[in-house]
């Protein structure tokens, strides 16, 4: 009730805040953790001799969702192999180039992923 005649105003905030929902069935229901698939079989040695690479892959087998957990980890992984020089050859040690950019991710909120 407002004042009158004489009396105090009220002291204190006309509207308040505060958080709700925290444990809402909403914040559960639906979240999927991500899973990576199991590596695939290593790829034949690019070369006989004087060092090859061999290649194996996985893949986001279950994406994430919701407020489930993101995937982390390598998609792709890379051995050497046949190291021995191929004869007359003078050996070469791999380098790694730079990183190519991000991709978007793939959430706008709650914990997406991108590679």
């Amino acid at each position: 009730e407002y004042a009158k005649r004489g009396g105090l105003p009220c002291a204190g905030s006309t509207m308040d805040v505060e958080p709700c929902n925290l444990d809402a069935d909403a914040c559960t229901i639906g979240n999927v953790d991500c899973v990576l698939s199991d590596w695939l079989q290593w790829t034949p040695c690019s070369a006989t001799c004087g060092g090859g690479e061999q290649h194996s892959t996985r893949r986001v087998a279950v994406p994430s969702r919701g407020r489930g957990k993101p995937c982390s980890g390598a998609l792709h992984k890379v051995k050497s192999c046949n190291e021995d020089p191929c004869p007359g050859d003078n050996p070469t040690d791999c380098t790694w180039g730079p990183w190519s950019a991000w991709s978007a991710c793939t959430e706008q909120c709650g914990g997406g992923q991108h590679r």
